[in-house]
This record gives structure tokens, C-alpha cells and sequence, in this order.
């Protein structure tokens, strides 16, 4: 049995492990040790400075258990200084052990930038909490500590491939904003950032809103950027300035969520008060809707939502009677086409619906950029429905992803005007 000396502010305190255990485990901490009956030569116990007795007792507690622990890592201080026992005395398997540990137990959104900030040179906290950020960009960057972060976790952090919830025009749009409480902000800037930051992903309009950007950039680093953005970027033969990143990809990991709205919530009314206006219509026979979209982007559709009946029987009678689920008379396809392809697929809808509510239905397609996405649905024999129109907004959606949408409805008695809509939104993702 050997015995080791941590001390740590008072006096030393002995942790007894099996010279077996040390001779497998960790020969830093076997050379630190010695028996219990003293060296022959009379070598006494080498004083482990500035390390509290419970960490070296967990220490030794993981190398006896093949690397594992019994007693418990029951605060975050401790689990950090784990770590450092793990690097300086090279204990076999301790540092990966304590990144799960910090990532399962430790690390929060709250106090991510503190711990990165006061350990990234002990390389498995920094693994840890380089993992954490790249899982939980987007909430830990609105926490008001990264912005006192150091400058070489700050580089660290840049240098991560993949982010989660957070496009490149956001990142840079948070990084020219620490700049400039820099004191020297161009110099911040260029030093720390420009390399690490992939503007090469951003498009045209992106710039508009990066104004502050211009000032720290180069004249040739400036007329790189406008012809790589504009229709002339197929000409451009020169390669990047040595000072941007190379890299012209978004590192986001998860796309964020976007709804085409058809009919905002400001413009949905109550049952009763349909009712009172005399604001809805029973169309005679079927009615058909038609909805086509030709994308810009490649774009994920992950569903709809569709109006379902009113149930003013309720209301003429005045009932207080929670609306009735009915039998779905819905049924759908959509296409897809691409330059002379196409091809088509059937909708499937719940077996049932509740009136007066609308439906979400969940429907997986990838649309690529410039295809042409058409969405067929047919209403059968339909009750009473609201007398909606689509939002002058969406008739004059233009953003990046979608060309003015055309709508058309049918009936058995005829067409009804172009604005009439029986969507209140597409739910999509960028691919």
C-alpha cells in the first residue's frame, strides 16, 4: 500500500492507493508516492500542492475502478479540478470521463463562457465546453458573459464547424457588435475574428444589414466581396484574400423552422362571431384548391395547416356545446416538377377532424431550388366553411426562398376569386 500527500491551504492529508493501481494508472502520481513503511533509501512522500485530498481520493478511486466512480462528483469546482488532476498527472481515461460529466451535469447556458473562459488550456474542459456551445449556440450567445470572453477562447469558438440555430449572418451580426466595445475594434476585429468567420456564406443582401463591417475591411478585401456576390462571381478567377476564410459554407447545424403565413391569427375569427357577421359560405358540391410555388432555394416542406368546417349548427341554436369531430372528406396530392421531371404523391390526412379549428398535417417533401411545387386539395361536399382570403402580405411575400405564389379554387357552381384560401400556413426549412 502506497500513500500520497495532497495538500491544499492546511496541512497534508494522506490518500492511501495500491501501488498496482498507480503502476497502471497514472506513473506521475506513482512517483509522487511512496509506502506506508517508508523507503528502504529513506525517500519520504512528495507534497501534492494546491490539490484538495477528496479530488486525489476520487483520482485514485477511478484508477482501482477501471475507470469508474462509486462516490459522487457533486459539484461543478470539483469536477474542474478533476480535469486538471487528469492532465498534469496523467490518469488514463479521467479527462474523457469528466466531459461527459461536465456536458451531463455540470454545464449550463448560465455558466458556459465563465468556465471556457477560466480552463480552455486544459484541453478536455474545452472539448467539453466547445461541444456544449456547438449544441447550444443560439441561447448561450445571448448571454451577456460572452462578451467578456478572452481572446483565445474567442478563437476557439470561431473555429467550430457546426453551430446549432445560428446562421453566419447572425454570428457576425453578434461579433461586430463585441467589436465595437472593444478598444480598438478594427484591431479586435481582424486579429480575433476575420479569419474565422465565413463571409463567403453570406449572400448580397446580407451586407445591408452589416454596415458596420465595410470600415474594417480592406479596399481588395472590399471589391473581392462585390464581385463575389453579384452575377459576376462566375468570372472571378482570383482566390480569396489571405485573411478571409476560405470556407463558403453555413455551419449551422439545424435549419431554423419557417412558416408561409396565408392567413395571420389577427384574421381568424371566432365561430360565434362568423356566425354573427354572417362571414362564412356553403359551397355547392366539392371544392377544389390549388396552390402553386416555384422555390428559389432547395426547401424541406414539413406540413400544413388547413381550416377545417365550422359547426354553426351549435351556434343557431345557441348551444354552449363543445364543436363535434367529423369524419376527414379531405384528400390531396402534390407535385413536383424539375425542368421536364416531375413526379407526384398522394396526401394522407387524420381520419378525423374537430370543427370550428384548423388541422396541422404533417407531410415530408424536398422541393429544390427553381422546381416547381404544386399542391392539390379537394374538400368533399363541405358544410360550412369561413370566407377567408389570403393576406395581401403573402400575395406580396418575396423573400429568398419562394416566387409569388398562385392560388386557384374551384367549385361545382364555378371558380371563386383568386384570394380565397383554405391554408393558414406552410411550415419549411432551408435544405
Amino acid at each position: 500500500m502506497y500513500v500520497l500527500l495532497p495538500r491544499f491551504k492546511l496541512s497534508p492529508q494522506e490518500v492511501r492507493a495500491l501501488i498496482s493501481d498507480l503502476v497502471i494508472g497514472s506513473r506521475c502520481l506513482l512517483d509522487l508516492a511512496a509506502p506506508i513503511s517508508g523507503m528502504p533509501n529513506g525517500k519520504k512522500c512528495e507534497l501534492i500542492d494546491d490539490v484538495e485530498a477528496n479530488v486525489i481520493k476520487l483520482a485514485v478511486e477511478f484508477i482501482h475502478l477501471n475507470g469508474n466512480l462509486l462516490s459522487e462528483v457533486d459539484n461543478l469546482d470539483t469536477c474542474l479540478e478533476l480535469v486538471r488532476v487528469a492532465v498534469e498527472f496523467e490518469i488514463l481515461g479521467l479527462g474523457p470521463f469528466c466531459v461527459e460529466l461536465l456536458l451531463n451535469k455540470f454545464l449550463s447556458v448560465q455558466n458556459i463562457w465563465s468556465v471556457f473562459n477560466s480552463n480552455y488550456e486544459y484541453i478536455f474542459t474545452a472539448a467539453a465546453c466547445l461541444k456544449f456551445l456547438a449544441t447550444k449556440t443560439k441561447d448561450c450567445l445571448q448571454n451577456e458573459s460572452f462578451h467578456d470572453l478572452d481572446e483565445i477562447p474567442f478563437r476557439l469558438f470561431l473555429s467550430l464547424k457546426k453551430m446549432a440555430d445560428v446562421s453566419e449572418i447572425e454570428l457576425v451580426s453578434k461579433i461586430l457588435q463585441i467589436s465595437e466595445r472593444k478598444t480598438d475594434p478594427r484591431t479586435f476585429f481582424r486579429n480575433y475574428c476575420l479569419q474565422k468567420l465565413r463571409l463567403l456564406a453570406l449572400k448580397a443582401d446580407d451586407f445591408s444589414n452589416l454596415r458596420q463591417l465595410f470600415s474594417y475591411l480592406s479596399q481588395e478585401e472590399l471589391r473581392y466581396l462585390t464581385i463575389y456576390t453579384s452575377p459576376l462571381k462566375c468570372c472571378l478567377k482570383t482566390l480569396p484574400p489571405p485573411t478571409f476564410c476560405s470556407n463558403a459554407s453555413e455551419r449551422t447545424t439545424n435549419k431554423r423552422l419557417r412558416t408561409l403565413t396565408f392567413v395571420p391569427e389577427g384574421d381568424i375569427q371566432s365561430p360565434k362571431d362568423i356566425f354573427r357577421a354572417g362571414n362564412w359560405f356553403e359551397p355547392k358540391g366539392n371544392l377544389e384548391f390549388s396552390l402553386e410555388l416555384r422555390t428559389k432555394k432547395c426547401v424541406k416542406l414539413t406540413g400544413f395547416e388547413i381550416f377545417c368546417e365550422l359547426d354553426l349548427e351549435k351556434e343557431f341554436l345557441d348551444d354552449s356545446r363543445e364543436a363535434e369531430n367529423y369524419t376527414c372528406n379531405l384528400q390531396g396530392e402534390y407535385s413536383v416538377s424539375v425542368f421536364k421531371e416531375s413526379f407526384c404523391r398522394k396526401i394522407e390526412f387524420p381520419a378525423k377532424l374537430e370543427k370550428d379549428g384548423w388541422v396541422f398535417v404533417a407531410h415530408c417533401v424536398i422541393v429544390p431550388a427553381g422546381a416547381r411545387l404544386t399542391l392539390r386539395l379537394r374538400i368533399e361536399r363541405p358544410r360550412f366553411l369561413r370566407n377567408l382570403l389570403a393576406s395581401p402580405d403573402f400575395q406580396e411575400h418575396e423573400n429568398t426562398f419562394f416566387e409569388p405564389p398562385k392560388i386557384s379554387v374551384k367549385t361545382d357552381e364555378g371558380d371563386l376569386t383568386n384570394d380565397y384560401c383554405i391554408l393558414k400556413k406552410i411550415s419549411y426549412s432551408e435544405m
